[in-house]
């Protein structure tokens, strides 16, 4: 038994209303570094859009936010977006001492981006992070925030039983609760992307994640 992934929307999908000028879909980058000098960095970039029929100046503004929504840091830039084309904004954010992502403590942050234009604010983008290191050794393995992990993981099909491929939000979080509960730290999405909210699942439960391509 196989099944064909074609078969119909089985995602979630939305119709998205915007200015003309905007962030694309998926526009915003803010992976946390941690630079050769031992302290964190947040390398911003957001793709802006102008659908509209003139040149546009907008600010872009991003902000960082704790587990309890509490502004950390914030940087911010200027640019110029030609008429039905795009522009990157980039800046950096500067961390101090942030609480790292593990396993047993899956601390996330939020990057809230901001568009304006004339002082108005006319697109908002929330992006999700986490502060961690990771690496593999040939010798002794892999390695999270420069402590030795052993993965003990799983290799799933993205279906569940009674509902195939449309799988709902709460079955992917029922799924990886029970998998923590048997002590599994780590997922193989066998054999194709994952869904969206599946990953966002696994950042908030401590899941380490095998994100794999077909």
């Amino acid at each position: 038994g196989w099944w064909y992934e074609g078969a119909g929307i089985y995602r979630h999908s939305w119709l998205v209303k915007t200015s003309p000028v905007h962030i694309i879909t998926d526009g915003v980058f803010a992976h946390p570094v941690k630079n050769s000098k031992g302290s964190w960095i947040i390398p911003v970039e957001a793709t802006i859009e102008n659908s509209g029929k003139q040149q546009t100046d907008v600010e872009v503004e991003s902000v960082l936010l704790d587990k309890h929504n509490r502004q950390v840091v914030q940087g911010k830039t200027i640019t110029s977006v030609n008429a039905l084309d795009k522009s990157a904004a980039k800046f950096v954010l500067n961390i101090t001492n942030p609480e790292l992502w593990s396993i047993e403590n899956p601390t996330m942050y939020k990057v809230r981006t901001v568009v304006s234009t004339n002082g108005k604010p006319i697109d908002t983008v929330y992006t999700t992070c986490g502060f961690r290191t990771i690496k593999f050794t040939t010798d002794s393995g892999f390695y999270l925030n420069d402590k030795r992990v052993k993965i003990k993981g799983v290799c799933n099909h993205q279906d569940h039983a009674g509902v195939g491929t449309a799988v709902p939000d709460a079955l992917w979080e029922f799924r990886l609760k029970r998998l923590k509960e048997m002590g599994v730290n780590g997922y193989r999405c066998s054999h194709n992307p994952p869904a969206a909210e599946f990953l966002d699942a696994c950042d908030k439960m401590g899941i380490l994640v095998m994100d794999e391509n077909r």
